[in-house]
């Protein structure tokens, strides 16, 4: 029975064609209108807030998947959940800053990464569940799922056929540093371990106290026919994409000077293996 009183003045009129979640969400208002319910009575049904069908229909959100197998049941289609991972992504990549979207194109394009991090294990080799740690503060459970699989999208790089060389300089503190709890840890380090046996990718660790102190974490991107570029993490999850050449010789120096001091790579590879170990046993 269709419900009376939907309110069809002055609303958003839809452009299925801006973007994937506009797109949904066009869709999702074509299916409401023909049942006959409105936004509100919708949400009832599904056991969500009306503001939130509202954002799923004008675009401003893509609904997490879970809503989304919902929908697909109540309206016999497949096309919410085959649509949902690409709206989730686009929202994702649209709440990136500027600064670092534009890291994560060249990140896209590189053909060597030469990464050096001070606080934990890098981005590009988290697992899920590290990831989900290291990005959960001040996030909602929607937002975080989205940064958390825009993260592992980015693995892409280095795990594809035709995979980017990486070297990861990982500072000892990062190693034995808990994030989450010691067997999320534990998992990540043997984790770390998989990766550093890919014939493309090398971990060595800068050990405690060694000589060397920068100030913070940083990347060099390589990419066929185009100079160095570098990245530098800032303040409050800041960054800045680096392409002045003089800049960027400056921070390939600081790589030299740390590539001096690392522990071999069997070493750390020891050392790696015996902290993941340490918390199995604790």
């Amino acid at each position: 029975m269709k419900a009376s009183g939907l309110n069809l003045v002055n609303r958003k009129k839809l452009d299925p064609d801006k973007n994937i979640r506009s797109l949904l969400g066009a869709k999702l208002r074509k299916y409401r209108d023909a049942e006959g319910l409105t936004q509100a009575q919708l949400a009832a049904v599904l056991g969500y807030v009306p503001e939130l069908i509202s954002k799923i229909e004008t675009g401003e959100l893509a609904p997490v998947m879970k809503l989304a197998e919902a929908l697909n049941h109540r309206y016999g289609t497949e096309a919410f959940t085959e649509l949902q991972p690409h709206a989730g992504r686009e929202q994702a990549q649209a709440a990136v800053p500027e600064f670092f979207r534009s890291y994560i194109s060249r990140e896209a394009d590189a053909s060597a990464l030469r990464i050096y991090e001070q606080r934990h294990i890098p981005g590009l080799l988290q697992t899920p569940e590290y990831a989900t740690e290291v990005l959960r503060a001040g996030q909602r459970k929607s937002d975080l799922e989205r940064k958390v699989d825009g993260r592992l999208d980015r693995q892409a790089v280095i795990s594809g056929e035709d995979p980017a060389w990486l070297v990861v300089l990982l500072d000892e503190d990062a190693v034995r540093r808990v994030v989450g709890s010691p067997e999320i840890t534990r998992a990540q380090l043997l984790k770390l371990l998989d990766w550093a046996a890919e014939p493309h990718i090398s971990v060595l660790v800068v050990p405690a106290g060694a000589p060397v102190y920068p100030a913070s974490g940083f990347t060099l991107i390589s990419s066929e026919g185009a100079q160095d570029v570098a990245y530098t993490e800032g303040a409050g999850g800041g960054g800045e994409v680096i392409e002045l050449s003089s800049r960027v010789a400056e921070i390939r120096r600081l790589w030299d000077m740390l590539s001096q001091v690392t522990l071999s790579p069997a070493a750390s590879e020891k050392l790696i293996r015996d902290v993941a170990e340490g918390f199995e046993a604790s």
